[in-house]
């Protein structure tokens, strides 16, 4: 159900299915729709050719078959179906949501507690404060440790960390009542007792991938507005020099460098009076603002524009778009639905044109 608004938007083959690049962006636009979560091979950037076809890293790693299914036979001659686009984004979810499962099982060692040991709520805090922290630190276990022995250290570090712990109980809160409102099969006593088994527990850091992107979008409009203070013009860039003025001036994010900023697209070289800037958008999607990043899948700030595209795709089947050989929208029936989400686009002019706007 999710996805039948983007697949009723995109346009079809003769056979009524989409190739692969139009299935890409689908399960791009999905996971980061829905989850805010950038899948690691699925990345709109990503230059694809006949040796690299742009498969989810997880998919190539996990379910090899899959991929080569998806790849290969008909799926590569005719297209895929709506059919094919619900498996793939089932198996994803399920890979990417579950692939924790063995940071988990080491912060479980790291804390001396033995993996067929059922936990009271207290470990189960302290289990899900320790993961999150190795979580979102990646690679960096002496790191995570150091953080995690000097709560002093850890609330210096990770930003709003006590917003964060909170959020982490919260879940546990709720988890509880779900739990005792309705046990999982063959685990009522555990419910009743308020323990936890390491089931459980997966459930729940899978949970918190799922979530916290939404909780961490505070600290992405920070960013915004850190930069949008400083657009003097309006158009939605910084002069470079006043993006590093901020830094030296005690803003401890906008420390890239020029030619990693330029790698990314989020420099406009292209006015001679203006300089080099920042551009705004394309810098709080890039990688380094992104919170968390997994070996699969990356935590990153919203794409504002997805809600716009959502409601257009959603629009689609209430006669915004008409669905003419893929969809195919009058620019003056977009145009109000995008000045509701994007109040500074100038209104549209009274004589309206003839001409039409993919909305693809």
């Amino acid at each position: 159900e999710a996805l039948l608004p983007i697949w009723n938007a995109v346009p079809k083959n003769e056979y009524g299915r989409v190739e692969w690049k139009l299935l890409r962006y689908m399960m791009h636009r999905h996971f980061m729709h829905r989850y805010k979560v950038l899948v690691k091979g699925f990345e709109p950037t990503l230059q694809l050719n006949a040796s690299h076809a742009g498969t989810a890293k997880i998919l190539s790693e996990h379910a090899p078959a899959l991929a080569r299914q998806l790849l290969d036979g008909l799926h590569a001659e005719h297209g895929f179906s709506l059919e094919d686009t619900i498996v793939m984004a089932e198996a994803l979810e399920q890979l990417i949501f579950s692939s924790d499962l063995t940071l988990l099982q080491e912060v479980y060692l790291d804390l001396g507690l033995p993996l067929g040991q059922a936990l009271g709520k207290a470990e189960v805090a302290r289990l899900l404060e320790a993961f999150t922290v190795h979580w979102l630190l990646d690679a960096d276990e002496d790191g995570a440790r150091a953080l995690l022995a000097n709560v002093t250290l850890l609330e210096e570090n990770i930003p709003h960390w006590r917003h964060i712990a909170s959020m982490l109980a919260g879940s546990v809160q709720a988890a509880e009542a779900n739990r005792q409102r309705a046990p999982r099969a063959g685990d009522g006593h555990l419910a009743l007792e308020g323990r936890y088994s390491f089931e459980d527990v997966l459930e729940l850091v899978g949970g918190i991938g799922k979530s916290f992107a939404s909780y961490w979008e505070t600290e992405c409009q920070v960013i915004k507005a850190s930069l949008t203070d400083m657009d003097s013009t309006s158009t939605g860039r910084v002069r470079i020099s006043d993006f590093y003025g901020a830094n030296l001036g005690g803003e401890w994010r906008f420390g890239e460098s020029e030619g990693y900023l330029r790698m990314l697209g989020a420099l406009d070289e292209s006015s001679p009076w203006r300089g080099t800037q920042v551009i705004i958008p394309n810098y709080l999607q890039a990688a380094s603002n992104c919170i968390v990043s997994r070996p699969h899948y990356m935590v990153c700030c919203a794409n504002e524009c997805e809600d716009v595209l959502s409601e257009l795709e959603a629009g689609s089947g209430k006669r915004i778009c008409g669905l003419v050989r893929g969809p195919i929208c009058l620019m003056h029936s977009v145009l109000p639905v995008v000045q509701r989400r994007l109040p500074w686009v100038p209104p549209w002019p009274r004589r309206k044109p003839s001409w039409k706007l993919s909305a693809t």
